[in-house]
């Protein structure tokens, strides 16, 4: 049996149309680490509202402010940005990057009662949606996307301050600390930001839907948060 001949032309546009869907998976995949074991048992059950029993873990930093770097979000397009307390605690004043070299500079409202901090600018970019009424559950993914850093090697202090986002792309918390040999990274509670906000929440913050994150688009999802700069590192300009 004699199969017609393939033109040339269509045999080469199957093949790179292969290659470039090959590609764009390995892409979205890029900056997505592996997906963590399941929680035995325990997946999907809620988790309580957060006690004074809880555990809790103590940053440490400087005893002495020092000029440094984290992340901050953006939870109002007015130019209301969140970070973690301890990246801009001391500061006399931070700025917000974003190009090389150019900065536009924030001002810092400091929570006592918490690590996480409100940062203001003159404009700012489009807010990432909040998810802080929805329980949160045993055994959920979240996912941090932090200001663009060259390397990870030996420490992730460039995160602090990022979002933690649910799979439907909201804040459920602020990253603060990490521990690596336990593998885990620490986040505020949802309710720490509920009452840092306070007005400021915007109308419908807590039901607008953020972009769907899952294991294999995470990179490509946080890359188009940095581009939009809705998510941006933040610097200590002055101690």
């Amino acid at each position: 049996m004699h199969f017609p001949r393939l033109p040339d032309w269509l045999v080469y546009a199957a093949a790179v149309s292969a290659l470039l869907i090959v590609a764009v998976g390995r892409q979205e995949r890029s900056d997505a680490p592996p997906p963590p074991p399941p929680v035995p048992g325990e997946e999907g059950l809620p988790l309580g509202p957060a006690s004074p029993f809880d555990p809790s873990i103590v940053v440490q930093v400087p005893n002495t402010p020092e000029p440094g770097s984290g992340t901050a979000f953006s939870v109002g397009d007015d130019g209301t940005w969140l970070t973690a307390r301890h990246v801009v605690d001391g500061c006399k004043s931070a700025a917000i990057v974003v190009a090389d070299g150019r900065g536009v500079a924030a001002r810092i409202t400091i929570d006592p009662r918490a690590d996480a901090a409100i940062l203001t600018t003159e404009g700012g970019a489009p807010a990432v949606p909040l998810g802080l009424e929805e329980p949160l559950r045993r055994g959920a993914r979240a996912y941090h996307p932090g200001g663009r850093t060259d390397t990870l090697k030996g420490t992730l202090a460039g995160l602090s301050g990022a979002p933690a986002l649910d799979s439907a792309g909201r804040v459920i918390g602020v990253t603060v600390a990490e521990s690596p040999r336990r593998g885990r990274i620490y986040t505020t509670a949802p309710e720490t930001l509920k009452t840092l906000l306070g007005p400021r929440r915007r109308s419908g913050a807590d039901i607008a839907m953020g972009e769907a994150i899952t294991t294999e688009n995470y990179g490509r999802v946080a890359d188009g948060l940095r581009r939009d700069l809705r998510v941006a590192q933040v610097v200590c300009l002055g101690v």
